[in-house]
């Protein structure tokens, strides 16, 4: 069988999208498919807004089409895997002249139920506008696609939903394994002294709310915690003219490239994620790194795990509050990330789902 997969070239600064759509290339590679990759190239702002008035998302345009066109006609594939539910148009494009290309798309989340949310807190012009094209491209996806795969149930309920339809495949969200220590008491040391709390995350409006949220109805509350924020945008939201943010116990950092330093330097995860869709990619790297976390229903969403055991479910300031301080002992800190990794490994790291991509490539032949 082959392949093609089609994605937009990663940022150096990688998101949690860019490290999903890693993800499904190194899933990909590791079937028994023979694959052929075409990354999208990076784009400017006036490129995108010329893409978005021509319909496409994800730095699509009727170039790159004619580009992907040009490849598939030279060297004919079975299955066009995309990487998103935003390359509807291109679907619908590839199916009405590739009749025998069989069409796979992967759903992040569900990008209608994901604009309802956003636009709820977000609604500018240019997010109205933006998510016009990115539902039209959707429903594309969804017509034109002969498979798709979710990450989750909840998406795809809302697949049912939305647009009648179930997902073929539901693969949740995974990474490569990439801390390769073990988890080390010392870690965890004098929690009851000053307990330290991360939250990692780009300043997107999920992230801003729910840390808002934090900051203004659990933070507050609390004695002998320090609270490090790190994301791409961060440090230009939580500016000095923000209240909390000029607090001694709260720090702001801007992009980090290397995380794991950062991870072992904290005690707790906390992730108060109240919108969204699909899977938290943050929540998998907590995991993978041997932090406990504390997070709401939307930042555990997909993940079977152990409320318990990795930390808590939260999703009032009360519930915040008690989980954090009845985790301020090493001992329960350290069965909490020990529990952490290794379900991480059991289930989540990318050659823990290799099987089920092998598979669901095998049933399309």
């Amino acid at each position: 069988m082959k392949v093609l997969y089609i994605y937009p070239k990663p940022q150096e600064q990688q998101a949690g999208l860019e490290r999903v759509n890693i993800r499904n290339r190194e899933l990909l590679e590791q079937s028994m498919a023979e694959v052929k990759t075409f990354e999208v190239p990076l784009t400017t702002k006036v490129q995108t807004f010329i893409g978005l008035l021509e319909g496409y998302c994800g730095g699509i345009r009727y170039k790159r089409v004619k580009e992907i066109f040009s490849i598939l006609d030279e060297e004919p594939v079975d299955v066009v895997f995309l990487w998103s539910s935003k390359s509807g148009k291109l679907a619908k494009k590839i199916a009405n002249r590739f009749h025998q290309i069989k069409i796979v798309t992967f759903f992040h989340n569900v990008e209608i139920q994901y604009g309802e949310e956003e636009l709820k807190i977000a609604p500018s012009l240019k997010n109205r506008f933006i998510n016009l094209v990115v539902r039209s491209n959707e429903r594309h996806a969804v017509e034109n696609s002969n498979s798709l795969i979710t990450m989750n149930q909840r998406d795809n309920m809302l697949l049912k939903r939305y647009y009648n339809r179930t997902a073929d495949l539901i693969l949740p969200l995974g990474m490569s394994d990439v801390y390769l220590k073990s988890i080390s008491p010392d870690r965890f040391n004098n929690p009851n002294i000053m307990l330290k709390l991360i939250f990692v995350g780009s300043a997107f409006f999920a992230n801003i709310d729910g840390l808002e949220w934090l900051l203004q109805n659990v933070f507050s509350k609390l004695s002998n915690v320090e609270l490090l924020i790190i994301g791409k945008n961060m440090d230009k939201h939580f500016t000095q003219s923000y209240d909390d943010a000029r607090n001694a116990r709260v720090k702001v950092s801007g992009y980090v490239e290397d995380l794991e330093e950062v991870y072992e330097q904290c005690h707790i995860v906390i992730s108060p994620i109240f919108h969204g869709g699909g899977m938290k990619t943050k929540t998998a790297e907590a995991m993978m790194y041997g932090c406990p976390i504390i997070g709401s229903k939307e930042a555990f969403e997909g993940y079977d795990v152990d409320y318990n055991q990795i930390g808590a479910q939260c999703n009032t300031a009360k519930e915040f509050i008690d989980a954090i301080n009845r985790m301020r002992t090493s001992e329960v800190l350290i069965q909490c990330a020990r529990y952490a990794r290794n379900i991480f490994l059991r289930k989540y790291e990318t050659n823990a789902l290799s099987d089920k991509m092998s598979y669901f490539l095998s049933s399309m032949v």
